[in-house]
């Protein structure tokens, strides 16, 4: 009989060790949870902010061109190509 009375507390001890295994997964799950909700946030924040200040970029650089007189697809700056200077397309110097 000792024996299994031995064998019980032993099962009992494991038992009790993997439900407390299970409540501490529980527990880190929640604040896993927790932690992946304030991230998205401030992700969401972080990329909001940076698109508005893309935004704001490009309309200033708009707002710039327009008053020098040039767009940025082929203002006054822009180069010719080979065809355009009167040269053979897809043929470099040498």
């Amino acid at each position: 009989m000792e024996r299994d009375t031995v064998e019980r507390y032993q099962e009992g001890g494991v038992v009790q060790f993997l439900d407390d295994v299970a409540s501490l997964l529980e527990e880190t799950l929640e604040e896993e949870k927790a932690a992946d909700e304030k991230l998205t946030e401030i992700a969401e924040t972080v990329v909001n902010l940076d698109a508005e200040s893309e935004e704001e970029k490009a309309s200033s650089s708009e707002r710039q061109s327009s008053r020098r007189g040039t767009t940025m697809e082929g203002g006054a700056g822009a180069r010719a190509s080979a065809p355009d200077r009167g040269g053979r397309p897809g043929r470099g110097r040498r």
